[in-house]
């Protein structure tokens, strides 16, 4: 990744947030840094977790709502343009803001183009409820991301002497689906390594034992990604109703054994990521997405990706 001295050099000393392509992890300039807390990490690499989130939030507020605006209405555009009728905004408080979400759906709902309904990720079921969210879901992180070496694993890297990071666990997940199934709204998680994987399934599972199994699998509850899975957790998956939202272009784009989810976990591990076969034989529902801007929205090239799988 580059260096800040030379993010400073290229910016002319101003503001810069340049996140990975997995928007897990970011670089920034001085100038950028100048505009968060103190306890933000100095250090002259790659911010992650909560450092991340403290540029990512202020590199947002630098935006006027104008060119929120402009950006928003580019993008449902661009959907439109390539057929997409639907798009699922996976807002939140480590994401975006408040004003972004309610602004795309009030602009949504007032100009011709795609449908956009909206997940809010905070375990404050009333208050997703209060920005018009269908869901307390989207990217509520139990964990990060490959790429950033933030994804939460049971072993570690293969390319760094950690195993991620975890956000919540079983119980706080269990917690969560609770109470999002009383109040009759979907809940969500974004778990891509093994380990998040099994802190949702063993926090949804004891939910159901308190809410009752049959009321955990109608509210249709989802987890975003679900990459690292073992034939454990996709029967779990099935038992307790969970929807698998994925990205195939992921493994388009990263899968192989000469791809980095090969650097980043060995061959042989690599080789078990995506298994949406599997996931469709046991009966689990599989919702097709791009994590746009992860990866681009392209409808067909997402079916592609998922039928000639790595």
């Amino acid at each position: 990744p580059p260096l800040r001295a030379e993010l400073d050099a290229a910016t002319g000393g101003r503001p810069l947030y340049l996140s990975r392509a997995d928007v897990h992890s970011a670089v920034v300039s001085s100038a950028l840094l100048d505009l968060v807390p103190d306890t933000v990490s100095r250090a002259d690499a790659p911010l992650t977790a909560d450092d991340h989130h403290a540029v990512r939030e202020a590199a947002l507020a630098a935006l006027a709502p104008a060119q929120r605006a402009e950006a928003q209405r580019t993008a449902l555009a661009h959907a439109a343009s390539l057929g997409i009728g639907s798009v699922h905004e996976c807002g939140g408080p480590q994401i975006s803001s408040e004003d972004d979400f309610t602004a795309l759906l009030k602009l949504a709902a007032e100009v011709d183009g795609p449908r956009v309904v909206g997940y809010w990720a905070e375990q404050d079921v009333d208050k997703a409820r209060e920005l018009g969210a269908v869901g307390a879901a989207g990217d509520l992180f139990v964990d990060g991301a490959l790429g950033s070496h933030t994804a939460c694993l049971h072993q570690p890297y293969a390319d760094a002497a950690h195993t991620g990071i975890a956000y919540l666990d079983a119980d706080a997940v269990a917690g969560h689906v609770v109470a999002c199934t009383e109040a009759g709204l979907q809940a969500g998680f974004h778990a891509i390594g093994d380990l998040a994987v099994t802190a949702v399934v063993e926090g949804v599972r004891a939910a159901a034992e308190k809410v009752g199994l049959a009321r955990v699998r109608a509210a249709r509850h989802r987890v975003e990604h679900a990459e690292m899975l073992t034939p454990d957790t996709v029967a779990a998956f099935a038992e307790l109703g969970l929807i698998a939202s994925v990205q195939p272009a992921f493994d388009a784009v990263w899968g192989g054994d000469d791809g980095m989810y090969a650097r980043r976990l060995g061959v042989e591990r690599a080789r078990t990521l995506n298994p949406y076969a599997a996931l469709l034989r046991a009966g689990v529902p599989l919702a097709f997405g791009s994590d746009s801007p992860v990866t681009p929205l392209d409808p067909w090239g997402t079916v592609r990706a998922a039928a000639f799988h790595r």
